[in-house]
């Protein structure tokens, strides 16, 4: 070999040592401070009530988001009326479709819309004002955008679809039909036999954060929740996810159950400042979205 070849050859060899290791790199990170951003971005319009300019900017920022990465959406439009006024709800679930074509797909859903009263906390005063959302309703949609980023730039063959579920916080304490309508709605359109699984990522980025298995998620979904509590666990996150189980929570997870697709809840409820004016952005850090940014999009790239 002349000194001529072997220097082109081992420079080849670099350029293709160096590509491999950034797509290693790029498939095993997830940049949590661009998903912070998104939560940011999110907070700053205010409360995304339904009905509100917020809630129409929200709205514009998630289709917005997916134009500039060339992927189409589908915006699944309904109105539900609101049974705690005259008015009616103008609300709208969004879905980002990878590889539309492809059958045996992947579905990860958050919801996007905030909640119209606070009424948790501490002042009485604060009770009817609605709440900032940032992680309730912020955090798992700042993770979604982030992923449909990574994805886009990963150019996954896999068929996911990404899902922004509106409506999902408008209820009453207990007033369970009024909880999760996006959810219900999506469900009721959807064909479950093209999702092998679905994960909804609901408060995900508390500082302190901490998931237990869902119980609801337990007892349907059971071998699922195990293994993606595996691969968490593969991950280096064994201390975020704990093994034990928590309470049942009712949350988007059950209308999708219902409608036989196979999905499971990823939640932290141990948040102090749940439903009330305090769940704002400083109560979440980039690495706690970048944590579940990096299983998620693990689970896409090396699907269970």
């Amino acid at each position: 070999m002349t000194m001529r070849v072997f220097i082109i050859t081992f420079a080849l060899f670099a350029i293709s040592c160096g590509s491999d290791s950034s797509s290693r790199r790029s498939v095993s990170e997830f940049d949590g401070s661009a998903a912070y951003q998104y939560l940011i971005a999110q907070c700053d319009l205010g409360p995304r009530v339904p009905n509100t300019l917020a809630h129409q900017q929200a709205l514009a920022l998630i289709a917005r988001t997916f134009d500039s990465l060339g992927i189409a959406v589908e915006k699944q439009d309904f109105q539900v009326k609101d049974p705690y006024s005259s008015d009616t709800l103008h609300l709208t679930n969004v879905i980002g479709r990878f590889n539309p074509n492809k059958s045996n797909r992947l579905l990860f859903c958050a919801h996007w819309d905030s909640r119209p009263r606070s009424e948790m906390d501490a002042d009485s005063q604060k009770q009817t004002q609605p709440l900032p959302g940032a992680n309730d309703g912020a955090s798992g949609t700042a993770v979604l955008l982030q992923l449909a980023k990574e994805l886009a730039a990963l150019h996954v063959e896999r068929g996911v679809d990404l899902v922004f579920l509106d409506g999902e916080d408008w209820g009453e304490s207990g007033d369970l039909d009024y909880y999760c309508l996006g959810a219900k709605e999506f469900a009721r359109r959807a064909d479950a036999k093209v999702y092998d699984y679905s994960v909804v990522l609901d408060m995900v980025g508390d500082k302190s954060q901490r998931f237990f298995k869902e119980e609801y998620s337990v007892r349907y979904e059971g071998k699922l929740v195990d293994k993606v509590w595996a691969r968490a666990a593969h991950l280096g996150m064994s201390t975020t996810f704990d093994a034990r189980i928590s309470q049942p929570i009712y949350d988007d997870h059950l209308p999708l159950l219902a409608a036989s697709i196979r999905t499971m809840d990823i939640i932290d409820f141990d948040y102090p400042w749940w439903h009330t004016t305090q769940d704002t952005p400083d109560k979440c850090s980039p690495e706690s979205l970048g944590r579940i940014g990096k299983l998620v999009l693990s689970l896409v790239v090396d699907p269970l």
